[in-house]
């Protein structure tokens, strides 16, 4: 006989568990979250005391009770952000869940969500022409030589830096007779005509991080290191991890940043060089 993995008690012969407290689980699950979500509409405000007792009662542990409060979180943010920015109001109402229900910055960030709601506000105050000011705690040293009056608005870490390389081969033919001159080995009398074939790929070149500042994108690794002033960027592409970037020069090869958040850096990029 199994044990239900619900209640922990003897599900019966033949059974995995108990169909009623599968229903409760699931039940208290919906209820966790649609009370966390009323504290954004107001239209109920709830102590995570109630909202424990739910989970204890519905079977669910407490790593599954902080991740729908976290979800909550989560969602609200993205929601506010459907209009592609986060206003005061907005960003006060996150801080007060947060504060209210005891997350932690910790546990909101193991999916990102704090840092890009930091981000978003960031952003917020470039476009209503604030000084971009950072908003990071840095512990340790950085690889980076800042200019003066240089400040660091973001730091990416565990960043893959792609270059675009074109590779070119021949193909064609050739005209004329072969000459059989040993078993074996011919010799062809005409020259070869062919035509050459460009294709272009994407290669891996370093992994590192990536400072963002209000002047300049940095990279550094232990393989390459550089940086690019904003105004010599020609062409900026966002992606959903990361951002593509073409700076100007006759050699110049487009670059891409992998493990970046390609919405913040394309809208800060493009907002602060304007």
């Amino acid at each position: 006989m199994g044990k239900c993995p619900y209640c922990q008690k003897s599900a019966g012969i033949f059974k995995k568990l108990h169909k009623e407290c599968e229903v409760k689980y699931n039940n208290g699950k919906e209820l966790i979250k649609k009370k966390s979500n009323s504290f954004f509409d107001k239209s109920e405000i709830v102590e995570i005391e109630e909202l424990e007792k739910i989970a204890d009662e519905s079977f669910i542990p407490y790593d599954e009770f902080e991740d729908i409060m976290e979800s909550t979180f989560t969602d609200n943010l993205l929601n506010f952000l459907d209009d592609g920015t986060l206003d005061d109001k907005e960003e006060d109402s996150l801080g007060e869940y947060m504060e209210h229900f005891k997350l932690t910055q910790e546990q909101l960030n193991e999916n990102d969500s704090l840092s890009k709601m930091i981000r978003a506000s960031i952003l917020r105050k470039l476009l209503n022409g604030e000084q971009s000011t950072s908003r990071m705690k840095i512990e340790g040293n950085l690889p980076f030589k800042f200019q003066k009056s240089e400040e660091l608005i973001w730091l990416f870490q565990n960043v893959e830096l792609f270059e675009q390389r074109i590779k070119t081969t021949y193909k064609g033919g050739s005209d004329g007779v072969s000459i059989r001159i040993a078993k074996g080995i011919y010799y062809r009398t005409s020259s070869f005509r062919g035509h050459p074939v460009k294709t272009t790929n994407i290669v891996p070149i370093a992994n590192g991080m990536v400072a963002i500042t209000n002047k300049h994108i940095y990279f550094s690794s232990g393989i390459k290191n550089f940086r690019i002033n904003y105004n010599k960027i020609i062409t900026l592409e966002p992606y959903s991890d990361g951002i593509g970037i073409t700076k100007d020069g006759v050699t110049a090869k487009p670059q891409v940043f992998k493990n970046v958040d390609g919405w913040f850096c394309y809208n800060f990029i493009k907002n602060i060089s304007e």
